[in-house]
């Protein structure tokens, strides 16, 4: 098995070639595994140790654990919440033709906790943007039209268009 940053930059590449795909206008899919995803995490300073992904057929599961001190939230020290940390467990299901605007949450838990859904539609706290702005962004990044997971894997689709 190849070392983490050639396994990410493999991932980069066949992610490249899937912008550049989108921006001739021409149909394209890339097939992401669970392994893929973790690559990519792994090689971002920003979310190494901070979170993974599995995929079990039709549905993937991210695990979080990020120290507050890192995110932005009021309040954090005046409850003495600084030395603590935000432990979230999200499942998602995307069937075929998922959007980033269509994206739902199947299960959510935060720190243990259920948490609606929909929160990928709330503002950040100290940001304003809501989660699904992220989402939409980077689709848009890459040119992905849709997507869907299947037999274990995050599929995503350019559309032509």
């Amino acid at each position: 098995m190849p070392p983490a940053s050639e396994k990410s930059a493999a991932v980069r590449e066949r992610l490249d070639t899937m912008k550049k795909a989108a921006r001739a206008h021409e149909q394209t899919e890339v097939e992401l595994t669970a392994a893929d995803i973790n690559a990519l995490i792994a090689a971002n300073r920003k979310s190494r140790g901070t979170a993974s992904v599995g995929i079990d057929g039709s549905v993937a599961q991210a695990q979080f654990s990020v120290p507050l001190e890192k995110l932005d939230v009021p309040f954090r020290n005046a409850f003495g919440l600084s030395d603590q940390y935000l432990n979230a467990t999200i499942t998602i299901v995307a069937p075929p033709g998922t959007n980033a605007n269509s994206v739902q949450l199947s299960e959510v838990r935060i720190n243990g906790h259920s948490v609606p859904a929909d929160v990928l539609d709330w503002g950040l706290p100290g940001v304003g943007r809501s989660l699904r702005s992220y989402v939409i962004k980077y689709a848009k990044q890459y040119g992905v039209t849709d997507g869907e997971i299947r037999d274990g894997k995050v599929i995503l689709h350019t559309s032509g268009h």
